[in-house]
């Protein structure tokens, strides 16, 4: 009885391990399919999520995108090409806006009471010929709102993770796409500098003065001014790819003598020599050699 009773359990412990076994493979099996199903649930959310964004912003920017200053997520290529087309024909009406506040003009002119202002027009009319006519400022439209359009999307599948990962960078950080532009600098600049050259002032030399007794002086250096015309030109191609009309203001620069003081304090000798005699002065600096007979 004592080797059937041990018998037996030992069976019953053998059946209770397998039947032990068995519980935890079906436990493994029965996680196992919640999980797949869970992946197949968040895969098909995501799947339909991005047919859902696919769909919707089909005709629409994505979110972030900026041309110039014009925020262009959400809305149409219409609309956003509309809003083009009103910066273009503002840009027609009113050109580019240089201007020169009279604050900053030299105290001993007496010609600027009032601030300079230039208008420069994108296209230059020859009324006499309009043949002659043309454009100084060009904006394509359409190439513009082209690259803007092209920011977060695909064209094939191989491509389609580098899209997303576009697409989540265009949410967290903004994108600005420019204005494509093109201007003619040099005609710009000459009409800038044929406008404002009147009240550019010239520096003067420092030279010398011969009395009625031959006693020689020299008169003093001065400092004249200039338009920085380059410096104008980039500050108002900055604010044109940004759809920004602003007045550009032209600064001032100080323009410096090639001969000071200095200089004629060494020759003055000769200077007195000169008016004594024929001896010829000569003077040199940095860029040019002069010669007083």
């Amino acid at each position: 009885c004592f080797q059937c009773s041990r018998s037996d359990v030992i069976y019953a412990m053998d059946n209770f391990k397998q039947k032990k076994i068995a519980n935890k493979k079906q436990r493994r099996l029965i996680v196992m399919a919640a999980v797949f199903f869970l992946f197949l649930c968040l895969t098909e959310i995501v799947f339909f999520s991005a047919l859902k964004v696919e769909e919707y912003y089909q005709d629409k920017f994505f979110p972030g995108i900026y041309i110039g200053q014009i925020k262009a997520d959400g809305k149409t290529q219409k609309e956003v090409y509309k809003l083009l087309e009103q910066f273009k024909e503002e840009l027609s009406a009113k050109g580019l806006t240089y201007i020169y506040p009279s604050a900053e003009a030299d105290e001993s002119s007496t010609n600027r009471s009032a601030d300079k202002i230039v208008n420069i027009m994108p296209q230059i009319y020859a009324v006499a010929d309009p043949d002659l006519s043309y454009e100084i400022i060009t904006v394509n439209l359409d190439s513009t709102l082209e690259q803007a359009f092209a920011l977060g999307r695909h064209k094939n599948l191989k491509n389609i993770l580098n899209v997303w990962q576009e697409r989540y960078d265009l949410w967290q950080n903004t994108k600005t796409v420019f204005l494509d532009y093109k201007i003619n600098q040099e005609e710009l600049l000459n009409i800038l500098k044929d406008n404002l050259k009147k009240l550019e002032i010239p520096p003067q030399d420092a030279q010398f003065l011969v009395d009625q007794k031959t006693n020689i002086s020299i008169k003093p250096k001065k400092f004249g001014f200039a338009f920085n015309y380059q410096q104008a030109l980039n500050d108002s191609e900055t604010k044109l790819k940004k759809l920004n009309l602003e007045p550009t203001a032209i600064q001032s620069v100080q323009s410096a003598p090639q001969i000071i003081r200095a200089d004629l304090i060494k020759l003055k000798p000769q200077a007195e020599s000169l008016i004594a005699g024929n001896e010829a002065i000569k003077l040199k600096t940095s860029t040019q050699q002069f010669e007083i007979k």
